[in-house]
């Protein structure tokens, strides 16, 4: 079974080595098709990483999403849900909140 606990954010060092490799504009037209993924995981979907990311993209993949999941958290996309990861981080969820 893969784990891709290694690629989770710790800091934000990260962005600028990405900058510095991809380019400013590259990086935030990635980061944008990744916010618009969220944007598509309804509440109790899911999304499989393992399958639907290479492997040569995950890093950063896991890097944005560890971003966004933090952002969402102080301004929810879907008020009724939240987002996590599998313990492995081999499936992004967008779980429904117990009301």
């Amino acid at each position: 079974m893969p784990d891709y606990t290694v690629h989770l954010q710790r800091n934000y060092d990260w962005w600028e080595q990405y900058e510095t490799i991809l380019g400013w504009y590259p990086l935030l037209e990635y980061a944008d098709r990744v916010y618009d993924l969220f944007r598509q995981i309804r509440p109790g979907q899911f999304f499989d990483v393992a399958r639907n990311v290479a492997e040569a993209n995950r890093d950063l993949f896991i890097k944005l999403c560890c971003m966004y999941i933090d952002e969402s958290s102080r301004n929810p996309l879907h008020p009724d849900s939240f987002y996590e990861f599998s313990a492995d981080c081999t499936l992004l969820r967008n779980v429904k909140r117990n009301t």
